[in-house]
């Protein structure tokens, strides 16, 4: 399903591992970001056909800079739904959110620039159908 909105710090990318996981997709936050500076935000519109949103998060073992801890929010129509932080040697967490009818969802990462590129691997919305289909 296609995003509403890709800030320019997420790329998708394939073949990412978080510590030993590796995930055949992933999107992956790559620069600094604050909770002021949302560079590394993607949002979906899901018009309310979608029940859940499903990713593990954790930071890329192959980043070039590990030097401290990054931050994964989900927020569903504003609200924060999700949060959690990872370390640079943290395997990862499977987190998974009702997005039961609501319409925009928000994924948010936050790191320094010494910290490694954040991981939002196997992302996967559940919909009974898909909210923006191909014209």
């Amino acid at each position: 399903m296609a995003a509403a909105a890709w800030g320019n710090g997420f790329n998708t990318e394939d073949g990412v591992t978080i510590q030993t996981t590796k995930f055949a997709e992933a999107i992956v936050g790559s620069y600094p970001s604050s909770s002021t500076n949302k560079t590394n935000t993607a949002s979906w519109a899901l018009k309310g056909l979608c029940t859940s949103f499903t990713v593990s998060v954790g930071q890329d073992a192959a980043s070039p800079d590990v030097g401290g801890s990054t931050h994964f929010i989900v927020f569903v129509d504003g609200a924060e739904k999700a949060q959690e932080s990872k370390g640079p040697y943290d395997q990862p967490t499977e987190l998974t959110v009702d997005v039961t009818g609501g319409n925009r969802l928000e994924l948010l990462d936050l790191r320094t620039h010494q910290d490694g590129h954040n991981v939002w691997g196997s992302p996967r919305i559940a919909c009974s159908q898909n909210p923006s289909p191909k014209k």
